[in-house]
Formats: structure tokens, C-alpha cells, sequence
């Protein structure tokens, strides 16, 4: 009997017009897509004069899906992640290239988006489907390392997985541009004004960018028959970035900015060309007032920052993102 093939396997996607509205797949992900069930189910062990585990029938109480988007990270579908937990429903301007621009909400809903998701597993002859709606960002990270293309990971939860649905047919892979390490260029500086002056060169090893989504599911006893969420509500929202450097003088000087807890004003640009900019600029401080060596690489010292989220009142800046693509509308 064949079994499901992994390269055969295909990923779609859909952001959803209302939120819990199933919706037909209008593009193909280029990445891994993990589906898995989160249940509960609650067994009785009543006293009815049988030594036995479970002797009466049990109850699904609970159900969702919890889903794990990630791969090498793409100009193009980067959007997917902004789009579900910074700020929904962007329009790009300018003619080509295109761009997009997410300026989260810290006082309101952002009214960032919900997906379908559907997958297909196959062995080449019969195919396994299943579709996922309602899909929630809970959090995402985007990282890199020297020699390496830029990595994503996203956790989503949704309603169960449907079985009975099919594969919405004649998707096209879209055309997409990765993002290498290669591409990659860190700012910090101590004012907005200065944001993106003062480059970490020659000292940059690797990063972790993450970010905890807007929205939680909210479940309810209101008799729904899939035992899944009714809707969902806004919780504090945070994002924080992880810095390996050698150690050098500029490293040595950002000593002083993390006793002081004074902001640091950060910039994460990454470019292929004029037509493919990922940009994030966001306001952080140092986790603790104090950092040092806590390692080598081939020999030379290396330290670990950690930065966590801030907020300038003044400039009602968070972290901001400015996506540049060649594309008018999604893929």
C-alpha cells in the first residue's frame, strides 16, 4: 500500500473576509505547513462495580488545531505574518515596486487578519485534504545565521481540521525572492532621528526577531457543536530580539546604554535589490542593565544581547514594518 510522499505534499492559504468564514484557497505557501489537533477528552471513571479504566463512553470537550507555518523567509509572503498580528488589511502603494507598510495599533484592535489554511498529503494517486479556518497568529520569529537564508516559524490555532473539504484547485506556486543572511544589516541608535545610522559591522553573528500576536481564541459554553472557539479578543501584545556579536568596541559601548535603560532604536534591513526590502524598525531596551563575554567564536569573544519591546509616546512607535516587493497584490 503507497504511502503519503512528503515533496508531493501542498500548502494554501486564504485571509479571510470575516473572521471564522471559511474561505476558498487564493494562494500557495511556499514553506512547511504542520496541522495537529489540540483536543480534550474527558474519560468518567464513575464507581459501577467494574475494575476497569473508562467504563463508560468519553466526551470531546474541547477542540481546535494548532498549525506551524515556517521555511526560508520570501519578500513576497513575509506578508502572511504581518498581516495576521501587526496590522490587517494593508494596500501597498507606488506603481512598481509595491509597498507595503504595517504600523501597529497598542491602543486598539489592529484588526489584523484571520486565515483558512488548507494541505494536501498524497501518494502520488490518492489524496488525504484537510482545511483549517478561523487561523490565529499566536506568535512568530524570523532568524539568521551567517551562511545561511533567513528562517521563519509562525504558530497559528483555529478551528478543528476538516477532513471532508477538498484542495481548492489550479493554484499556481508563485514566483517568490528569499531572503538570504547575506542580505541582512542591524542599526542601533539611541535616538528616532538617528534610526538606521549606526550599523553593528563587523560584529554581527546571528539574530532572532519575535513577536506575540494581538489575538487569543475565547472559548465559551455556548453549545457550538465542533466544541471549538467562539471568537477571539485583544491581549498585550510584545516582541523581543536576541543579538550574537563578537565582542569588539562598539559592542563594548552598548554597555552603558543597557545600565542606563535609556531606548535603543533599532533597524533590521534586509535587501536583494531596490525591488525586495524587508525593513523593521522598532524601539527596544535591554533586558538586564548589564551584559558581558559569555563565550568565543574561532577564538574571538562573544557576547549575547537581548533586547525586549519598548514604546516612544512620542513617535507612537512600537515596531513598524516596510515591506518592498514587485507585487501589486498577494501570492
Amino acid at each position: 500500500m503507497a504511502t503519503g510522499v512528503k515533496d508531493l505534499r501542498i500548502y494554501q492559504a486564504a485571509r479571510e473576509a470575516s473572521y471564522g468564514t471559511d474561505l476558498a484557497a487564493t494562494n500557495r505557501l511556499v514553506g512547511e505547513l504542520e496541522i495537529a489537533p489540540d483536543e480534550t477528552v474527558v474519560m468518567p471513571s464513575p464507581q459501577i462495580g467494574i475494575m476497569l479504566d473508562h467504563p463508560t463512553t468519553d466526551q470531546v470537550v474541547h477542540r481546535a488545531a494548532n498549525v506551524k507555518f515556517s521555511g526560508e523567509l520570501t519578500y513576497e509572503q513575509i506578508l502572511y505574518l504581518l498581516e495576521a498580528t501587526i496590522d490587517g488589511g494593508v494596500a501597498p502603494t507606488g506603481a512598481g515596486p509595491y509597498v507595503y507598510t504595517y504600523v501597529p495599533s497598542f491602543a486598539a484592535d489592529p484588526l489584523a487578519k484571520s486565515f483558512t489554511f488548507e494541505r494536501r498529503l498524497t501518494d502520488g494517486s490518492t489524496t488525504w485534504d484537510e482545511v483549517v479556518n478561523y487561523a490565529l497568529c499566536r506568535d512568530w520569529k524570523i532568524s539568521a545565521a551567517i551562511g545561511e537564508m533567513v528562517k521563519f516559524e509562525s504558530n497559528w490555532i483555529g478551528r478543528p481540521a476538516d477532513t471532508a473539504q477538498t484542495l481548492t484547485a489550479a493554484i499556481a506556486v508563485p514566483n517568490v525572492n528569499f531572503v538570504s543572511a547575506a542580505d541582512v544589516q542591524m542599526f542601533i541608535d539611541n535616538t528616532f532621528a538617528g534610526l538606521g545610522g549606526t550599523q553593528l559591522a563587523g560584529d554581527l553573528i546571528s539574530w532572532e526577531l519575535s513577536y506575540e500576536g494581538v489575538y487569543q481564541p475565547k472559548f465559551f459554553q455556548d453549545g457550538r457543536a465542533d466544541r471549538s472557539f467562539s471568537g477571539h479578543s485583544v491581549k498585550r501584545q510584545g516582541y523581543a530580539l536576541t543579538l550574537q556579536v563578537e565582542w569588539n568596541a562598539q559592542i563594548n559601548g552598548l554597555r552603558a546604554k543597557a545600565a542606563a535603560r535609556s531606548l535603543q532604536y533599532v533597524r533590521i534591513k534586509m535587501t536583494s535589490d531596490a525591488n525586495h526590502i524587508v525593513q523593521f524598525d522598532g524601539v527596544f531596551r535591554f533586558k538586564d542593565a548589564q551584559f558581558d563575554q559569555s563565550g568565543d567564536r574561532d577564538g574571538n569573544d562573544t557576547a549575547t544581547l537581548e533586547l525586549v519591546s519598548a514604546y516612544d509616546s512620542a513617535q507612537s512607535l512600537g515596531l513598524k514594518a516596510v515591506i518592498t516587493n514587485q507585487n501589486s497584490a498577494w501570492v
